[in-house]
């Protein structure tokens, strides 16, 4: 006779809560899975938004003009995408969206000119007279020479002493300067004469204020007679326009912002990066430093020039002692009037880390890593003036590393290629 034995409802309950964790820990593995797999589908076209908006850019960097319109079908791939190309000072900028249900990408880029062959350390303008070499003066890379070429020369005792006139390959240059790509022309005489078109978004300052814009949103403007910027922070999408002068000084902070005025000074000590446009000076103090990429541009109203008056003038564009600009300085003037003093002076100790571009006269006492384009040198020294003479001054184009981004050049090839990301 079989024994029954009987099992306490304990028992029961336990194999009942043992049977419920392993349904509620094989839910969780199958959750788990689906949610691995949706979010690495999720972040697998995330990736492909992004790929295809470098792509897009790339095409755009290829393409003389690039809109929404006419991005390819091929690049999409279903993937919505539109760009928009505008102007930042001297840069292109393009701003590139793609998008796929929720996922969306957005980028702005700087964009300018990548450093090939066709980058001289020197580009002199052929106005039929030799370059005169003298003192420390040195030239390093590629020189564009007048047919009469380059001879060292003697200012006040100092001779020039080194073994070569230059140190790379000589080249003969031409009557006329390489050109600027044409619309940057345009923002350039735009910039300078304080024209604004788009003035509906407009901001007042005061001591203390921190202004920062995105270059996703509208640009913010700046409006005065005289701005004094002391003690103000101001950082991306913002443009400054004054009707008389903008002033900087070591308590300023600017990032990536735009100052246009007729005359704007920069004072001793001052660090931040900003393109500055105006049409009768600029001038950067002593030990300041302009970061990547800023910009320091004249255009000339050719307002303070008389003919035959030898009265020497303040240079338009003036770099002082210790400064260092890494980016670049652009004088333009339309006139051909020659002109008896320099438009552009870089003092020594300074040092300019990128291009140079002067459409007159330029005083090179300072250091020059990249290019330097110009009508011609000029020495001032114990109250004389020598034509056509590098005096201590030093152009070094090798030293420039590659991953600098110049200006647009009509006549020189060269690929578009992002100079900064903004944001």
């Amino acid at each position: 006779m079989k024994t029954i034995k009987k099992l306490r409802a304990g028992a029961l309950q336990f194999v009942l809560f043992i049977g419920a964790v392993i349904a509620v820990l094989l839910l969780t593995f199958v959750l788990l899975a689906h949610s691995h797999l949706f979010f690495a589908k999720k972040t697998t076209k995330f990736i492909e938004v992004v790929e295809k908006n470098n792509l897009i850019l790339d095409y755009g960097l290829s393409t003389a003009d690039i809109n929404s319109s006419n991005i390819p079908a091929s690049l999409l791939n279903g993937i919505t995408g539109a760009t928009e190309k505008s102007y930042w000072g001297l840069f292109e900028k393009y701003q590139t969206a793609t998008s796929f249900k929720k996922n969306e990408f957005k980028t702005v880029a700087l964009v300018g000119s990548s450093i090939g062959d066709e980058w001289p350390a020197l580009f002199l303008k052929d106005n039929q007279r030799p370059l005169v070499i003298v003192s420390s003066a040195k030239i390093t890379g590629t020189a564009f020479l007048p047919e009469q070429g380059i001879r060292p020369g003697n200012i006040s005792g100092e001779s020039y002493y080194a073994n070569r006139l230059v140190y790379g390959a000589m080249k003969k240059s031409r009557p006329a300067l390489p050109k600027l790509d044409a619309q940057i022309t345009t923002n350039i005489t735009s910039l300078c004469n304080q024209a604004v078109t788009n003035t509906n978004t407009r901001i007042v300052l005061s001591r203390n204020t921190i202004l920062k814009q995105s270059f996703l949103g509208p640009t913010q403007f700046v409006f005065g007679d005289f701005i004094d910027l002391s003690g103000i922070t101001l950082v991306g999408n913002i443009q400054v326009v004054a009707s008389q002068g903008i002033r900087v000084d070591a308590s300023t902070q600017l990032a990536e912002v735009i100052l246009s005025a007729p005359k704007i000074t920069v004072g001793d000590g001052f660090v931040g990066s900003f393109q500055a446009f105006a049409s009768k000076q600029i001038t950067i103090g002593n030990n300041t430093t302009l970061e990547y990429p800023s910009a320091l541009v004249v255009k000339s109203k050719n307002q303070f020039i008389k003919k035959n008056n030898n009265t020497l003038m303040p240079p338009s564009i003036l770099v002082k002692n210790g400064s260092v600009v890494k980016g670049f300085i652009i004088f333009k003037d339309d006139s051909e009037e020659r002109q008896f003093f320099p438009q552009l002076k870089i003092e020594s100790g300074t040092n300019i880390i990128g291009q140079v571009y002067c459409e007159k006269s330029m005083e090179l006492k300072g250091n020059i890593i990249g290019s330097v384009y110009t009508d011609g040198f000029m020495a001032l020294e114990n109250g004389n003036i020598y034509q056509n003479h590098l005096y201590k001054g030093t152009i070094n184009a090798q030293a420039l590393q590659e991953q600098f981004v110049g200006m647009l050049l009509t006549d020189v090839e060269s690929n578009k290629k992002v100079a900064k990301w903004l944001y």
